[in-house]
């Protein structure tokens, strides 16, 4: 049995890292955003071995961030908005085989950076801002098909 985690508290410690650690081998899908998770904090984590996607966003994390991202050997999804990350950080995470997206919003990683990294991580989904799209006209879900 995968688990997926969601923490809803403002502010994470020891405590619930513990007990992350006792289900770290079912998790799959870890969401640890804006709980003022630490660099320290986060190198208490166990390996994670089956993690496929992460969001880490809004806290104020850094290189130790991706030290435990990388041991994550099935990592597909990173969310790093909001975050201290920094390029070099970045670039060895972007090396990680299975890698296909991360996030990188109002990082320390500069707009130049980003294209750079684009270049030559072409396979990977480097996601900088949001882009919308316009539509023709939407449409319910519940709406009901005229019968004919």
């Amino acid at each position: 049995m995968l688990l997926d985690i969601e923490y809803k508290g403002d502010s994470i410690g020891e405590d619930q890292i513990h007990m992350l650690n006792q289900v770290s081998k079912q998790v799959t899908f870890l969401k640890i955003s804006d709980c003022n998770l630490s660099d320290v904090l986060i190198e208490q984590i166990d390996n994670i071995q089956h993690l496929t996607r992460i969001d880490l966003s809004n806290n104020q994390l850094g290189a130790s961030a991706i030290d435990f991202l990388i041991k994550q050997p099935h990592l597909e999804s990173a969310n790093l908005n909001n975050t201290n990350i920094t390029k070099e950080p970045l670039q060895q995470l972007l090396s990680q085989p299975g890698l296909k997206r991360v996030y990188v919003m109002n990082t320390k990683v500069t707009a130049e950076e980003i294209e750079d990294l684009r270049k030559t991580y072409e396979a990977i989904e480097i996601i900088s801002q949001f882009q919308f799209e316009k539509v023709a006209e939407a449409k319910s879900v519940f709406a009901q098909e005229a019968k004919q």
